[in-house]
């Protein structure tokens, strides 16, 4: 095998989703919950994501799917109206392109489209938002033990509203058994008992900025046309091969910083639910497509 389909190979094995911790070529399912804590205010959220490789001529392009479905509930007698904030949805596409450069390096590019709602009334512009971005890989190692570095820009809403944010993550395959990630938005340090077995301790970064279909009124002199939710976690992942295409991932760890506002159609803050350091807990699965 040549050294630039040897290359074009670990960048469809290990390319880096920027945001999203999936196997290119893989399905995953995803179950959530943020039991009640004092602040008054839970949430459980089911995630379904899909991703596919397609080898070109020069490159790897990637398509990506996925869909979200938060639940809120609100335990708290909150001076507004929570009615129309207990069921928010995203359902979002990904288009990312890999394109190899000389001493392997690579570009990716990526453009994405989301549907980001409460769904309370019928669909409007307002309901979709663009991302996109540049990152910049760096391939090293060896092929048993390869590392990868990544540094960008992107326009996402990670941290709870729309923003460019910068990217910076590098990761290390130090032998069989462990592997490491330092970066963001998340760090990790992963060991692998066996083939079946592996422990993953991170800290992670996440979150969901979503439009409100039908305005929700604070006062008479101010209402709120987004909502918005930031989170810095830390936790354990254990994930349990079935087989060679199926495994169960459980993951539990703690929201060390919780943020979930109402903002008004500017993005400036027009209600704070004082969220509190809340635990987080969930179950997933994912199916692998094999490599032929």
């Amino acid at each position: 095998m040549s050294k630039k389909i040897i290359f074009i190979v670990l960048l469809s094995v290990l390319t880096f989703n920027a945001f999203a911790q999936l196997d290119e070529g893989a399905v995953f399912v995803d179950y959530a919950i943020a039991p009640v804590s004092e602040d008054g205010v839970d949430f459980s959220k089911i995630s379904a994501k899909f991703s596919s490789p397609l080898k070109l001529k020069k490159g790897v392009l990637v398509n990506s799917v996925g869909v979200d479905y938060f639940q809120m509930n609100y335990h708290d007698n909150f001076e507004i109206e929570t009615q129309d904030l207990e069921n928010l949805y995203n359902i979002n596409y990904n288009l990312r392109y890999v394109y190899p450069l000389v001493n392997k390096w690579a570009l990716i590019g990526q453009v994405g489209t989301s549907l980001s709602s409460n769904l309370r009334s019928s669909i409007q512009s307002d309901d979709f938002i663009f991302t996109g971005g540049i990152n910049a890989v760096k391939i090293g190692g060896t092929l048993e033990n390869p590392s990868r570095l990544v540094f960008g820009l992107n326009y996402i809403t990670l941290i709870g509203k729309p923003r460019i944010l910068p990217m910076i993550s590098y990761l290390k395959k130090v032998n069989d058994k462990f592997s490491y990630g330092l970066g963001f938005p998340n760090t990790h340090a992963k060991y692998n008992f066996s083939e079946k077995h592996s422990l993953k301790s991170l800290i992670w970064v996440n979150g969901f900025y979503t439009n409100l279909g039908d305005p929700i009124f604070i006062n008479s002199n101010m209402k709120a046309d987004k909502a918005s939710y930031r989170a810095i976690s830390l936790g354990l992942e254990y994930n349990y091969a079935l087989n060679k295409r199926t495994s169960v991932i459980l993951k539990g760890g703690y929201n060390i910083y919780n943020e979930y506002l109402l903002l008004d159609m500017n993005n400036n803050e027009v209600y704070n639910f004082n969220t509190a350091s809340e635990p987080y807990f969930s179950i997933g699965l994912k199916f692998k497509k094999l490599q032929k």
